[in-house]
């Protein structure tokens, strides 16, 4: 499953924020004692990293929030971290059946 936490210091004001690291903390440590796949999006920093310093990594720029009145956006720094390797080939079976069993675009449900 997906998850997207509150970014430590993101500085929005989130009704359930997640507000210091002792929060991050308890959610790694839950996540290390779950048995299904899970895969989370954190800011990247070095705090984070080592947090989840046993996981697979995967740094992404992109960009976020509402674009300014010029158009222009703001570029973050985000982690991507799993408790699998979500390039591993052993999962195609899985993956090609989630979209096998999904309609092409354009085609009419029955």
């Amino acid at each position: 499953f997906y998850l997207d936490p509150p970014y430590p210091g993101n500085e929005c004001d989130y009704r359930h924020n997640m507000t210091g690291w002792a929060e991050h903390e308890e959610l790694a440590t839950r996540l290390s004692g779950l048995q299904g796949r899970w895969l989370l999006t954190l800011y990247d920093q070095p705090r984070v990293r080592e947090l989840y310093t046993n996981y697979w990594q995967q740094p992404m720029v992109t960009t976020g929030g509402a674009p300014a009145p010029n158009g222009s956006r703001i570029i973050l720094h985000e982690l991507v971290i799993a408790n699998y390797d979500p390039y591993d080939v052993t999962m195609l079976p899985l993956l090609s059946w989630t979209t096998s069993n999904q309609p092409m675009a354009g085609e009419r449900i029955r």
